[in-house]
């Protein structure tokens, strides 16, 4: 129960802190914003997916019952979640630092 607590609370501070950095692109990652404004569909796609990666991972750790329920593979006759909810709260924390590393890479 502790534990969850925590996991929400460092989703909800990871989450205040990648809003204020994605409406202040321009002055923290300036290399990024600048990809963001390009013609080229390919660069306009890689950008969005490099500002989605930590929404996902965020949402991994907020609400790891809900990825749980909808995308881990089924088995047994109680049709028990493969995938636990311990799986889906790693998997946001690995999402944010990669999203992190990523964006070290625009600075």
């Amino acid at each position: 129960m502790l534990l969850k607590l925590i996991n929400k609370l460092i989703g909800l501070l990871s989450l205040l802190g990648y809003g204020h950095l994605f409406f202040h692109l321009d002055t923290y990652l300036p290399g990024l914003a600048a990809a963001q404004g390009a013609l080229y569909p390919r660069v306009f796609i890689g950008t969005a997916i490099v500002l989605i990666l930590p929404v996902i991972g965020i949402a991994c750790i907020l609400t790891p019952e809900t990825f749980r329920d909808r995308f881990s593979p089924r088995y047994g006759r109680l049709d028990s979640a493969l995938l636990t909810d311990g799986f889906w709260v790693l998997l946001g924390y690995v999402l944010i630092l990669l999203s992190a590393a990523i964006f070290l890479l625009f600075r």
